[in-house]
C-alpha cells in the first residue's frame, strides 16, 4: 500500500505580497514559510524619501532568505536587501538587462539599481549573465569596472585573423 499524499515542503522563503504577480502561482505562495503583505512600492523607479519609507518596512524580515519580490517593476528592491548582508559577497544577477545604468541622481530605478549596488561596502563582485555571455564587475578607485566575457571561447584555429573574439571586450569602463 502506498502512503497517502504528502505536504509540500515549505521553503524557507518570504514572499512579498504587494502586487498580482503571485496570484496565478498558488503553488509558490503555499511553498514559501512567511507571506508578507506590504502596501505597493512605487513601480520602476523609487524617489529617495518613498526609498527610505520602504526600507524601514522592509528592515523587519530575517537577511539572508531567498525573497520573492513581484514582477520585475521592482527590481530595485533587491538593493534595501543587500544592504543588510555585512561579510563580504558577490552578487550574481541573472536577467536580460544589466541594471546597472548611471544613477545621476538618487532616485533607485529598475534600470539603476545594481549602481546603486556598487556603493555597498561588503559588495566584492557582480557576475552578470543574459544567457549569451557572462559579465564579471570589480571594484575600481571609483567605481566598478565591467568586463565582458563571452559564453563559449572560439578555440585559436577558428578565431578569425583579425584577433581575438570582439565580444570580449571591456564594455563599462570609466576612471
Amino acid at each position: 500500500m502506498s502512503p497517502g499524499p504528502t505536504a509540500s515542503p515549505r521553503c524557507p522563503a518570504i514572499l512579498l505580497d504587494f502586487d498580482p504577480a503571485f496570484e496565478i502561482q498558488p503553488r509558490l505562495r503555499q511553498a514559501v514559510d512567511q507571506v508578507v503583505p506590504l502596501p505597493s512600492p512605487p513601480k520602476w523607479l523609487c524617489p529617495p524619501d518613498r526609498g527610505r519609507a520602504l526600507e524601514r518596512n522592509l528592515s523587519h524580515l530575517p537577511p539572508g532568505r531567498l525573497t520573492f519580490i513581484g514582477s520585475g517593476d521592482y527590481h530595485y528592491l533587491t538593493n534595501f536587501f543587500l544592504r543588510q548582508i555585512s561579510r563580504p559577497f558577490t552578487l550574481v544577477l541573472i536577467d536580460h538587462h544589466d541594471d546597472a545604468a548611471d544613477a545621476t541622481n538618487e532616485w533607485l530605478t529598475c534600470g539603476n539599481w545594481v549602481r546603486f549596488t556598487e556603493r555597498h561596502r561588503s559588495l566584492k563582485r557582480i557576475v552578470y549573465t543574459d544567457g549569451a555571455g557572462l559579465s564579471i564587475a570589480e571594484p575600481s578607485p571609483k567605481r566598478f569596472l565591467w568586463t565582458k566575457i563571452p559564453l563559449s571561447h572560439p578555440s585559436p584555429a577558428t578565431q578569425p585573423p583579425s584577433g581575438p573574439d570582439p565580444n570580449c571586450r571591456r564594455v563599462c569602463q570609466h576612471r
